[in-house]
C-alpha cells in the first residue's frame, strides 16, 4: 500500500499511456447470466446490501454467448492517464472526484472514476488514434468472463469472499488504492 502511495508520487514505471499492459482472452463459449431459481438465493445471502428484486432478475436468464477473442487491460485507467488525455485534447470533463477540479498527483496511479460513459468513450478513442491501435470499453459479457475466468468463479480469486483481496469497506481504507496492489485478488486472466 505504501509502496504504491510512493510510485504515485514519483511516477509508476507499470503505467504507460501509450502501451498499457494489455491481457488477451481467447474466444470461447461462455455461460452468462443466472438461473431464476437463483434470484431468491442472491438476494438472501446480500440481504444486508438492500438489494432491489428486479436488479437481480434482470440477469435472467442463463444463456450461452460465444465470445470472440478481445484484449483487455491488465489495470483500469488511471488518474494519470485521464490527464493525459485531457492536456493532450483539451476535453472538458473533469471527474467528481478530483477535489475543487484538482488533478490529485498522489493518486496519480489510482483508478480513474465519476466519469460519464461519453468521457470514458472519448478517452478510448483518443488512445485508439494516438496509437494505430483498436481500444473500446468493454461490453458486460467480456468483462464478466475477464474477471470470473473460464470457471465463471464468484469472485476474481476463487468462490469465497476474501477482504484481504480487493479494495473493498472491509480493509478500513475507505478510498481508492493504487492499481494492482491487491495482487492475489487477479482474475485467472491476470486482470
Amino acid at each position: 500500500y505504501t509502496a504504491g502511495n510512493l510510485l504515485a508520487l514519483h511516477g509508476d514505471p507499470r503505467l504507460r499511456t501509450y502501451e498499457p499492459t494489455m491481457i488477451t482472452i481467447k474466444s470461447d463459449l461462455i455461460s452468462v447470466g443466472l438461473d431464476s431459481d437463483d434470484v431468491t438465493t442472491v438476494l438472501n445471502n446480500f440481504d444486508e446490501l438492500g438489494l432491489n428484486a428486479a436488479w437481480i432478475e434482470k440477469e435472467c436468464p442463463r444463456h450461452q454467448i460465444q465470445l470472440t477473442t478481445f484484449r483487455i487491460a491488465k489495470y483500469p485507467v488511471t488518474n494519470q492517464e485521464y490527464r493525459d488525455f485531457l492536456l493532450d485534447t483539451g476535453y472538458r470533463e473533469l471527474p467528481d472526484s478530483w477535489t475543487f477540479r484538482r488533478f490529485p498527483i498522489e493518486r496519480s496511479n489510482h483508478p480513474v472514476y465519476t466519469l460519464s460513459a461519453e468521457a470514458c468513450d472519448a478517452y478510448a478513442n483518443w488512445l485508439a488514434s494516438k496509437t494505430n491501435r483498436g481500444f473500446r470499453l468493454p461490453t458486460e459479457y467480456e468483462w464478466e468472463y475477464a474477471a470470473s475466468g473460464p470457471a465463471g468463479l464468484e469472485f476474481p480469486w476463487g468462490e469465497a469472499f476474501d477482504p484481504l483481496l480487493a479494495n473493498t469497506c472491509e480493509t478500513g481504507i475507505f478510498a481508492t488504492t493504487s492499481v494492482g496492489i491487491f495482487v492475489q485478488g487477479e482474475s485467472p486472466f491476470g486482470l
